[in-house]
Order: C-alpha cells, then sequence, then structure tokens
C-alpha cells in the first residue's frame, strides 16, 4: 500500500483494533474508555522513561506503576488507592 503513504485519508468513522501514530490531533473530544468497560491510560515518566497507568477511581485520580492492562494492574480494577496529585497537559484542537 506504498500508493496511500502519502496520502490523506478523511473518514466519518475509523474502528480499529490497535493503532500507531507519532501524533494525534483532537478537534472536539476524546473518550478512554466506557461506563460499561473502563480502562487506565498509561504514561511513561518524563525523566525515567518507566510506565505508570493512572485513571480514576471513585472520583480521584490514581496512579499505579507499570503499564495498564486488563490482566493484571488495570487502575480501575484495583482495591489500592493512591492519591498522590499528577499533573497531565491534553491539547485539543
Amino acid at each position: 500500500m506504498a500508493w496511500l503513504e502519502d496520502k490523506i485519508v478523511k473518514a466519518k468513522e475509523f474502528v480499529a483494533e490497535k493503532m500507531s501514530s507519532e501524533i494525534v490531533y483532537v478537534k472536539t473530544e476524546v473518550k478512554i474508555g466506557s461506563p460499561e468497560k473502563p480502562i487506565g491510560i498509561t504514561i511513561f515518566d518524563q525523566i525515567t522513561g518507566e510506565p505508570y497507568c493512572v485513571g480514576i477511581k471513585n472520583g480521584e485520580w490514581v496512579k499505579e506503576k507499570g503499564e495498564c492492562n486488563t490482566q493484571t494492574n488495570q487502575v480501575n480494577q484495583t482495591d489500592q488507592t493512591n492519591q498522590d496529585q499528577i499533573d497531565i497537559d491534553i491539547i485539543l484542537n
């Protein structure tokens, strides 16, 4: 599909199981997870490069060292509460 490499693709809806991108721009809103399947977000420490799973539990930000996944340390399924304050910058264009 080399012919598609430098093209702009416009679609009404895009559904995929996995996506990889250098930059993602969002103009209106971002939804992560759903009420039926709440999930955490893996973010990497800017100094150490270590992964942290962050999410919301009972209305409070929580974080757990390690990547989020459905098998082990997904923030929304843990009974541990870590109430350290975290700062997240999200840019919506």
